[in-house]
């Protein structure tokens, strides 16, 4: 299958990348941070928290900690993908091919999916193998909040590769991350009772967090899968919406594409 082979061919080429194994020395960092909140670090009768609570911190540190630079590398790599075969001519030589401009769009996008499944999939293992060891227990439904962030990785790819037509690619993985922490920020009155008494979300905030892509959202229904917590999300509403905005993203993306000329 022609996409298939030019995803294969783009994962190979993403391997390559030296931002890669940036990413996952940082997310290692993170998970390790996230270790560090564990029981070990107070026992006896001198504990704030119980150890129910404390685990849970500590995994859900390690789990946003992975999550974010999961989308960091994903969105790096989603803005250079197009315009960097561009600018060195490859896609007018792939394109002389009995290949469609659509076949290559999804087999370039599908290989940094790829790799970021790939990415979040290490990351994934090592997250559960280090808790694992360190409390003896595992909880098979944290491997649902992984697979939900499979969506994310496939909307903020789509996104990125979408902004990067309209503005220089070094940009277009910086709008696409305020974009996804200023979702995960306006998401969190939603799904953390505490902040209501803080702040609460002004008009245009709740607009903002009706219409724009649901990043937070899904992140917060993954962490809650970590402790189990039972909440009334609106799966309907949320997955509708970033439904809407793969398929709007996808189209855009092949629109603007075969406008350009190689």
């Amino acid at each position: 299958m022609k996409i298939w082979a030019i995803a294969k061919v783009g994962f190979k080429e993403c391997l390559r990348y030296r931002i890669f194994y940036f990413i996952l020395i940082m997310a290692v960092f993170f998970i390790l941070l996230g270790k560090s909140c564990t029981p070990q670090m107070s026992t006896g009768n001198n504990q704030i928290i119980d150890l129910k609570t404390q685990q849970t911190l500590a995994m859900k540190v390690g789990f946003h900690g992975i999550i974010f630079w999961s989308v960091m590398l994903c969105g790096l790599l989603s803005s250079n993908i197009l315009s960097k075969e561009e600018e060195e001519g490859t896609v007018a030589m792939t394109l002389s091919r009995p290949v469609s401009r659509a076949q290559f769009v999804a087999g370039k996008i599908l290989s940094v999916i790829m790799i970021s499944i790939f990415n979040l999939i290490l990351l994934s293992g090592v997250f559960l193998f280090l808790f694992y060891v360190e409390m003896e227990q595992f909880n098979p439904s944290i491997l649902l909040s992984f697979l939900i962030m499979v969506i994310t990785l496939i909307l903020y790819a789509l996104m990125t590769v979408a902004l990067s037509f309209f503005i220089p690619r070094i940009a277009a993985p910086l709008v696409s991350m305020f974009i996804y922490l200023f979702t995960l920020w306006i998401s969190l009155p939603a799904y953390a009772d505490s902040i209501k008494y803080i702040w609460t979300p002004s008009g245009r905030i709740e607009l903002f967090y009706k219409y724009l892509p649901k990043f937070g959202d899904i992140q917060f229904i993954g962490a809650s899968f970590i402790d189990v917590s039972v909440k009334n999300y609106d799966i309907i509403l949320i997955f509708t919406n970033v439904l809407f905005y793969i398929i709007f993203f996808w189209f855009l993306i092949l629109f603007l594409f075969k406008k350009r000329s190689f």
